[in-house]
């Protein structure tokens, strides 16, 4: 009984922090890009969290910013995001290969927004050696080649 009530007491405790961090992963997920910025932080700066929410939360607060034309926030994000998700041992190779070459192509797109062409084509590289048919790295890398003629 003394072992029920002590776990039964525990999960009381850990219960509201781990409703407030599923919530944050959703919101972190939305389409209501003030709301999702601030429930993206909260997951980015809880070190609890587990290095894969915090690398999507990266990706997805990157995006908010590149979509606001922050772009030097968004590249800031994606580079934590690459840098986090390199040093995390994978655990489903193929889908978290997907997500980190499309973390290449979104930093790409603002490298090449800023004019920085050298690091753009590098991230579009960078993604097409994780996933060699990505459509979003070809199609990015062949309008940069297009532009430079």
């Amino acid at each position: 009984m003394k072992g029920s009530l002590a776990a039964f007491a525990a999960l009381a405790i850990a219960g509201p922090a781990y409703s407030q961090a599923n919530f944050d992963h959703d919101l972190c997920g939305s389409r209501k890009p003030d709301r999702a910025l601030s429930a993206c932080t909260r997951v980015i700066q809880d070190r609890h969290e587990a290095p894969e929410m915090r690398v999507l939360a990266l990706r997805n607060r990157g995006f908010i910013y590149q979509d606001r034309g922050d772009l030097e926030r968004a590249i800031a994000d994606y580079d934590a995001a690459i840098k986090l998700a390199t040093l995390t041992p994978p655990r489903q190779r193929s889908e978290e290969a997907g997500l980190l070459a499309k973390t290449y192509v979104n930093r790409g797109v603002a490298h090449a927004a800023r004019g920085e062409a050298e690091q753009a084509l590098s991230d579009y590289d960078a993604a097409l050696d994780l996933v060699p048919d990505l459509a979003s790295a070809l199609q990015n890398r062949d309008a940069l080649f297009f532009k430079a003629r």
